[in-house]
């Protein structure tokens, strides 16, 4: 049965930023835990979807045949410019490699966890709450643009960097609307930042390590087009790579199925004739 006091917009984004507050808490108060109260956010969010009439699905974790195939292209799409860029400027001679330490399994497991809380936060509880009271774009806008201001205080953050944060919120932020699941947002954006790390590249201003490369930049304008102080994200390559990409977003296909189901649940008392 649907609990009318977490369905209007405001009611389901304070639920969620409950959520959010218990995962601070337990993160304060047992920090050995902070990893595993990333990973009951996801079943909090479930939660809250029941107790409104939604599901799974509803919560953006259906599983279904299109949630394979948003797997795959949200983990290419994080791949593969990275390593494309590597190529590039390995093939100019604009960049040296060497074997690295490696990344260890702990690393991977922090990188994936810490997009797994921002997509889950960003897309998966603010996202969806605001876009039930804004317009879709309206929504995509207010969200970026805080996304973006969060990463100000990175390192070597500047006006790029700034304008690429707020294309990479827009492309996940779309590829959620489109699917109305958050498979594709969390594997690019943790594919992204785990592939930067594994070839010893900094995310988002941020060196984890030597990973399983180590590279060195030749500094030069061409080098400079493709990886900076910042990353990947800081550079004019990157984004051309995130315009490509929302531009992609367009062209997927999207499952009748979730988007009647999210329908029904925002408008119960439509009925089909």
């Amino acid at each position: 049965m649907k609990n009318i006091y977490i369905n209007h917009w405001y009611q389901r984004l304070l639920a969620g930023l409950m959520l959010v507050l218990i995962y601070i808490g337990i993160s304060l108060l047992f920090p050995a835990f902070q990893l595993f109260g990333i990973w009951l956010l996801p079943f909090g969010m479930i939660a809250i979807e029941y107790m409104r009439g939604g599901n799974t699905s509803t919560a953006g974790f259906a599983l279904d045949s299109y949630t394979i195939k948003e797997i795959v292209i949200g983990t290419l799409s994080g791949i593969i410019p990275i390593l494309l860029a590597i190529v590039i400027l390995f093939s100019a001679g604009m960049l040296s490699i060497e074997y690295g330490k490696g990344i260890s399994f702990s690393t991977m497991m922090i990188i994936f966890s810490s997009a797994l809380l921002e997509e889950c936060i960003f897309r998966g509880i603010i996202f969806q709450a605001l876009a039930d009271r804004f317009s879709p774009t309206r929504t995509i806008i207010i969200i970026s643009i805080v996304f973006s201001l969060l990463h100000l205080s990175n390192p070597n953050a500047d006006l790029i960097s700034t304008i690429n944060t707020f294309l990479a919120n827009c492309f996940m932020s779309i590829a959620w609307y489109r699917s109305k699941a958050l498979w594709l947002p969390i594997l690019y954006h943790a594919s992204w930042n785990i592939t930067q790390s594994a070839v010893g590249i900094e995310i988002s201003g941020i060196k984890f390590g030597d990973g399983f490369l180590k590279t060195t930049i030749h500094d030069s304008i061409f080098s400079s087009f493709f990886i900076g102080p910042y990353g990947i994200e800081g550079t004019v390559y990157c984004t051309i790579v995130l315009l490509l990409l929302i531009a992609y977003t367009y062209t997927l296909g999207n499952s009748p199925i979730r988007h009647a189901t999210l329908f029904r649940l925002m408008y119960p008392n439509i009925q089909s004739s």
